[in-house]
């Protein structure tokens, strides 16, 4: 069975939004410093 192409492009583009999300909220709680409490509240 073949893949629409449009299909395929799509995948890709959720996968790198979903991997580009995770890597944001990872970054997010690992932030340190003066700014810590402004950041998270």
């Amino acid at each position: 069975m073949e893949t629409n192409p449009v299909v395929t492009a799509l995948r890709r583009e959720q996968a790198s939004a979903l991997v580009l999300y995770l890597n944001y909220k990872k970054f997010h709680w690992l932030t340190f410093g003066p700014h810590f409490r402004d950041y998270h509240l």
